[in-house]
């Protein structure tokens, strides 16, 4: 769901939808986790392009 999601705001609409039925409390756990790895795989992505050299290589 995290990589499907091309913005914030689709990502919280699929959880919604998806997990909308679970308590106020519950929901918020799902949602922070869910940002939290969209975040962490956007930093994934940006690390490995930042260590990549120009002959394709990863240091």
């Amino acid at each position: 769901m995290v990589s499907a999601a091309d913005t914030p705001q689709q990502l919280r609409d699929q959880l919604v939808q998806a997990y909308g039925d679970l308590p106020t409390e519950q929901l918020t756990e799902v949602m922070a986790l869910a940002f939290c790895a969209a975040e962490l795989a956007g930093s994934g992505g940006a690390a490995s392009r930042l260590t990549r050299v120009p002959d394709g290589h990863a240091r």
